[in-house]
């Protein structure tokens, strides 16, 4: 009967379609009481009425792209918040002053509030936030301070009170549109509605008085309890000398919270147990607003967690309409013209990067590849070191680049099984722009006067420099995020270009493209994955993506899920994804299309990974064998609470990697970090040969040997699928 809803959202069926009543019903009811059997129904994906099914949603949580019918300027609104530490430190007139007019505006539409949240629920839902929040504590600008009224009209301000949270309640219809979508959604979106309903100055208001002095609802009354519900409780409020359901909630908040920010997986499971006491709340705000249980701050908290917010420089119209490619690929020389105003800005800024850029075409002949061996094996870029430099207590070794191997190499067959090869990195922020020139510089040098890479910059200044230094190599626009390290790779997968990811703090020892495709070809792989040096690990710091419709289909799964779970990790998503040694979820994973044929590049030699963590390094005759050095700099991800990059260059290894006052004199400066000492303005070769050398190792001894990555670590026995031994490392056979 042609219809158009999608299980789980708020968008049902036309009311005068006969399942309208009963279906929604139904549905509402799962949503607040979910059950082991409800959830497979709302995992269903009805078809709409052309036959065509929608395996990614990517829902608008934040309303970035709604067509307003009332002229609300949901993006204006939501960004005239400004950052959380405002609406926390600010008193209240004062960070509302910038909503004044979008307040004003949503109000003129009272009448018809329920259908205003249908369009933007959680704007909405921010909208009756603020307005409780101002109704409330403008109670003493109104009447004067409570103590200095007489009896009749302290109860005026009491009765004004109860009315704005009965306002905020019915009208607000707060926990129905709080507990629409999942908690991961909540707690991930970009509407500060959590921060606004947690502040300090409405926990002060007198009307929750009630709740604070309230034994049940603090879990005063319970005789000999399994928990120490006080002790808890006093811990929030520093009251260390003594600390059902608000109890039980409190515990399960700081579980979520610990999982979000550790192993997503088990989130996944609290997000479910959190659902129902949610819901049962949903008549009477106020028992998450005004007890003494910190409820609304833990969520608010819980907003740190998110890695990335519901940005996508894509369209939903755009990612599905261009999953559906014919065999042959895009003809993107004249694709450019034919793009639509609609088009996204990224995306046509990708096709203006290829039609203008240069090298991207790897010659397709046999011969022709042949000759760019020649050019390329067993040349060392530095040439201007005859022998290696012995450092740290090793006698220098002579170099071992070429000879008979990289002549065996050079007449082997060899094509690209593409149309063409793009290096990819993003880059943004004041900490980085600076290092955009020596890092393009090193780029070229590496590969020899190739251009083939493709600098996306995510902001105006990163744009300036590169355009300064790198004509014509520059993607601009983007959101800031680290699903970029998807999204890019998908884009130029459309127009059949292969590309290698690099991340920003890769430095280039040596020209990679033929170890590469080498690779590529031993095996038909569509990813190969940079590893670690002594564990089965991935890191996906450096990745080659091979463009076929199998890995545009994965890529677009990954995308949605990193979307759709904005605390997730991206190094751990990839894993998940690839069905290696870490997992996501205990639920199959939806997957669009079969698991892509993949490999880890040789991460003991060549590609290699800086000794500042653990299960890292490298083992060679020389420094000039290794080709790709990734020495983890961080401060990559935009999450609130990962520590890691500070963490990293406190810590005594990070910090034996570096001497920017002279590496013969053996003291590192705390300020300095491995980015200095390979692409700043004070960087020499003989630096960053001693900074390499200090990730050398003598031996190589497994770890992590039959159990899986990441922050808690588990047998793989209980993971899908066996063990097989690979070089003394033991690897799961899930490829």
């Amino acid at each position: 009967r042609g219809l158009h809803c999608v299980a789980g959202t708020a968008h049902f069926c036309p009311s005068r379609h006969p399942l309208y009543s009963p279906l929604s019903r139904f549905m509402l009811h799962v949503l607040r009481f979910p059950t082991s059997a409800s959830l497979a129904f709302l995992s269903l994906q009805l078809i709409s009425s052309d036959g065509d099914a929608v395996p990614w949603k990517f829902e608008d949580y934040d309303c970035r792209y709604v067509k307003s019918v009332y002229g609300i300027d949901w993006n204006g609104f939501r960004d005239a918040f400004g950052k959380p530490a405002i609406i926390q430190t600010l008193p209240v007139m004062e960070w509302i002053g910038p909503l004044w007019e979008s307040m004003q505006h949503i109000d003129t539409f009272q009448d018809l509030w329920v259908t205003v949240s249908e369009e933007c629920p959680l704007g909405m839902l921010s909208f009756f936030s603020v307005y409780l929040v101002q109704c409330m504590t403008n109670m003493e600008a109104t009447f004067g301070k409570f103590e200095s009224l007489d009896e009749a009209r302290q109860q005026v301000y009491d009765n004004y009170e109860r009315s704005c949270y009965e306002a905020f309640r019915r009208e607000g219809r707060t926990l129905d549109l709080m507990t629409r979508y999942p908690l991961r959604a909540t707690v991930g979106t970009k509407w500060p509605f959590l921060i606004v309903l947690g502040s300090y100055t409405l926990r002060q208001a007198r009307f929750g008085r009630h709740y604070v002095f309230d034994d049940d609802l603090n879990c005063r009354h319970i005789k000999d309890p399994v928990v120490d519900w006080a002790a808890l409780q006093n811990v929030f409020y520093r009251r260390y000398d003594d600390a059902p359901v608000e109890g039980y909630m409190m515990i399960k908040c700081l579980h979520a919270f610990m999982m979000l920010s550790t192993e997503s997986a088990y989130f996944k499971t609290t997000e479910m147990t959190l659902a129902r006491p949610l819901a049962s709340m949903s008549d009477n705000p106020a028992l998450l607003l005004f007890t003494e249980w910190p409820l609304m701050q833990m969520f608010g908290f819980m907003r740190r967690a998110a890695r990335h917010g519901f940005a996508l420089d894509y369209r939903v119209a755009e990612l599905r309409e261009l999953r559906r490619l014919p065999d042959a690929p895009i003809p993107f020389h004249s694709h450019l013209a034919s793009l639509s105003q609609t088009a996204s800005p990224l995306h046509r800024a990708v096709v203006a990067f290829l039609l203008g850029a240069r090298d991207v075409y790897l010659p397709p002949s046999e011969e022709q590849a042949r000759a760019y061996r020649e050019r390329t094996v067993g040349r060392h870029v530095d040439v201007d070191v005859d022998a290696d430099v012995a450092v740290a207590g090793r006698p220098a070794s002579a170099p071992r680049v070429g000879g008979a191997e990289a002549a065996a190499a050079a007449n082997g067959s060899w094509a690209l099984p593409s149309t063409g090869l793009v290096y990819a990195t993003m880059v943004y922020g004041k900490s980085f722009n600076r290092y955009i020139e020596a890092f393009v510089s090193r780029f070229e040098r590496a590969l020899f006067g190739r251009r083939n890479l493709a600098l996306f910059t995510l902001d105006s200044t990163s744009a300036e420099e590169c355009e300064r230094v790198w004509p014509g190599g520059c993607v601009k626009g983007g959101t800031p995020g680290i699903m970029h390290k998807f999204l890019i790779p998908w884009i130029f997968n459309i127009y059949d270009i292969d590309l290698v990811w690099i991340d920003f703090d890769v430095y280039f020892w040596q020209d990679p493209t033929l170890d590469i495709l080498e690779h590529q070809k031993s095996g038909d792989y569509e990813i190969l994955i940079s590893g670690s040096f002594a564990t089965h690990c991935i890191c996906n710091g450096i990745v080659y993506f091979r463009a076929t419709e199998n890995m545009r289909l994965w890529l677009l799964d990954v995308i949605h899920w990193m979307y759709d779970h904005p605390y997730e990790h991206d190094q751990k998503c990839f894993a998940a994804w690839l069905n290696h040694t870490e997992r996501v979820s205990y639920e199959p994973l939806p997957r669009s299309g079969s698991l892509p044929t993949w490999d880890t590049l040789d991460s003991v030699v060549k590609f290699i990974t800086a000794a500042v963590v653990e299960g890292n390094g490298w083992m060679a005759d020389s420094w000039r064998n290794v080709v790709l050095f990734h020495f983890l700099h961080g401060e990559s991800d935009m999450s609130e609470l990962d520590v890691s990059g500070g963490w990293l260059k406190n810590s005594k290894a990070y910090k034996g990697h570096i001497d920017p006052a002279g590496f013969k004199k053996g003291s590192a400066a705390p300020k300095s970090t491995l980015m200095e000492v390979f692409f700043g303005p004070n960087s020499t070769l003989e630096r960053r040969i001693w900074a390499l050398e200090q990730s050398r190792q003598r031996d190589r001894v497994s770890l992590l040997d039959g159990m899986s990555c990441g922050f808690s670590s588990e047998s793989l026995e209980k993971m899908q699928g066996g063990l097989q031994v690979n070089g003394g490392l033991v690897f799961p056979t899930f490829r």
